[in-house]
């Protein structure tokens, strides 16, 4: 009999986007399914849009709780899990048909604890981008796990590149290793919860299928970046640092090399969502570029980073903004973001065009694209490996700690 999979759908106010999400995981060619919709404490019609579904499909189940934040739905999903196998979808996101199908063809049967999809980023202005796992398919046991995936999980190399995106929607976990590993994520995290959730359990696991096929939709919603971080956001980032860290103490599989993977995941998750606190007005150079102060600078990139960046540097006045630049800048200008197209680059006088992308592949494309336009290679700067440090690393907590009167 085929092993069942329990897909956790987390509801919150995305009644405008989960009828598509709900019909993709029904009409899966994996039909032994068990999906539970999680309602987080919706106040815009989700609630009552999750029981007409109930009521559709014999496998669906509905849990209504208060709400607490992604952390506490998840939970409650995987401790009401019965399946074999747990994966989550988000509700405003849609997965291809053929999905667990491939998945468990791959995975499931050959018993390992994880199976990992690519996905595909999904624009408001109907641009794409796949996110490839960028080692090689197939099936990792014993040796080879921990040889080729557990230290390959991220591209240390370079400033930060997934090998394998550890977001929380595109695997399919053992059920056991996932319940043991989520009950540790403290209720308190904001941010990066699904990415610690994914790393948890690579880091626990002794297996795993890699599928390198994009059958994961995630919708790019737009959402405002703040100038400052919350103080709420700010005290789950401890939380999660704390964690992280936690698990990079106890695992004892290529410690030195796992320590250091787990570290920029940590300097990752501060860049995009509290980037304020890593620059601050004493710092002697724009981190992490390298670049003087007072210099003539384009930015380039206008998601979360970019925006943060573009808004912080704006702020302190650290350097003067020249121009900001995003190949999406049509949509950014209907969100009142001051965005110019790549066109404009060569009318405008800047020292250093800063490439405020945290993803390594997306990198090197803009990289090529500048250098295109012909662009002066001594101008163009990338977040730079070098500043990242243990030092640098305990500044920026230690600025998180001071900000919050720890």
């Amino acid at each position: 009999m085929l092993k069942k999979i329990s897909v956790i759908i987390t509801v919150y106010n995305v009644r405008n986007y989960m009828d598509m999400c709900i019909e993709s995981v029904i009409n899966q060619t994996y039909r032994n399914l068990e999906i539970i919709l999680v309602d987080d404490g919706s106040t815009d019609g989700s609630s009552q849009k999750c029981e007409e579904w109930g009521v559709r499909d014999r496998r669906i189940r509905i849990i209504h709780k208060e709400n607490e934040g992604a952390v506490g739905a998840r939970r409650a999903g995987v401790e009401a899990a019965t399946g074999d196998y747990i994966g989550f979808v988000d509700a405003d996101d849609w997965i291809e048909p053929e999905m667990y199908e491939l998945m468990a063809d791959m995975g499931i049967m050959e018993n390992v604890d994880i199976v990992s999809v690519e996905d595909i980023r999904e624009y408001e202005d109907g641009r794409c981008h796949v996110e490839r796992i960028k080692l090689e398919e197939g099936v990792y046991k014993g040796e080879d796990f921990l040889n080729d995936i557990l230290v390959n999980m991220i591209d240390t190399e370079t400033f930060f590149q997934w090998n394998i995106p550890l977001h929380g929607w595109q695997h399919l976990f053992r059920s056991g290793l996932l319940k043991r590993n989520q009950k540790l994520i403290d209720l308190r995290i904001r941010r990066g919860e699904d990415m610690l959730s994914a790393l948890s359990c690579y880091v626990d696991a002794d297996s795993a299928a890699l599928l390198k096929k994009p059958l994961y939709h995630y919708r790019q919603v737009p959402k405002s970046a703040k100038n400052t971080a919350t103080k709420r956001n700010l005290e789950g980032l401890i939380y999660l640092t704390n964690r992280m860290l936690d698990i990079s103490r106890k695992n004892l599989r290529r410690h030195d090399v796992v320590q250091q993977e787990i570290r920029y995941c940590i300097l990752y998750t501060l860049l995009w969502s509290a980037y304020e606190i890593c620059l601050t007005a004493d710092s002697a150079e724009l981190f992490p570029y390298g670049v003087p102060r007072h210099s003539k600078v384009a930015v380039i990139g206008a998601g979360a980073f970019g925006t943060r960046l573009y808004k912080r540097i704006a702020e302190l006045g650290f350097c003067q903004i020249s121009i900001w630049v995003d190949s999406g800048w049509d949509a950014c200008r209907k969100r009142g973001l001051p965005v110019e197209g790549f066109d404009r680059l060569n009318d405008i006088e800047f020292d250093y065009a800063l490439i405020a992308v945290l993803d390594g592949t997306m990198q090197k494309q803009i990289v090529e694209k500048l250098k295109d336009q012909h662009i002066e290679s001594e101008k163009i700067k990338v977040p730079m490996k070098e500043s990242i440090s243990d030092r640098r690393l305990d500044e920026i907590i230690h600025n998180i700690e001071t900000y919050l009167g720890m």
